[in-house]
């Protein structure tokens, strides 16, 4: 599935998704391509979304501190203790 459009109420409030269904092939140079479902599309309501987006450059300065440590995938470690949320 894929989101084509956030539609809103008219008053700057979101209402719903339009969306399609989606598939994946192999292009001839073996890269995946998400390909749209022709038809399938379809809607729904929503008041809240909450956005999910990958990122493939990282900025490393900053996470680097007594506490933590970067792994060879760029990914972070904390320790088991419990972290405060606020100060």
């Amino acid at each position: 599935m894929a989101t084509k459009r956030f539609v809103d109420d008219g008053k700057g409030n979101l209402k719903g998704l339009e969306c399609i269904q989606v598939e994946w092939s192999k292009d001839t140079a073996g890269c995946w391509q998400m390909n749209e479902i022709a038809g399938s599309e379809f809607s729904l309501e929503a008041d809240l979304v909450t956005l999910a987006m990958g990122f493939a450059h990282p900025i490393h300065a900053g996470m680097l501190q007594e506490s933590r440590s970067v792994r060879f995938r760029a990914t972070s470690s904390v320790p088991k203790a419990p972290m405060p949320t606020s100060h």
